[in-house]
């Protein structure tokens, strides 16, 4: 799954829960931002991205 359908998803499922529009506002905000930084990767790779950040960050060698 990509992080442009994800998204759709996201929204749709927020929506329904009756997020408001100001917060579904600042939620697209921060996708577009990710999207700009990396691109519309499949969500796999997104989480093998973060989770190697995070391992040297809990390592102590950021």
């Amino acid at each position: 799954m990509q992080l442009s359908e994800l998204w759709r998803l996201y929204e749709a499922d927020k929506r329904i829960q009756e997020f408001s529009t100001r917060t579904l506002k600042a939620h697209a905000l921060q996708h577009k931002m990710l999207m700009q930084e990396l691109g519309n990767l499949d969500i796999t790779e997104v989480i093998r991205l973060c989770s190697t950040k995070l391992q040297r960050f809990s390592l102590g060698k950021s």
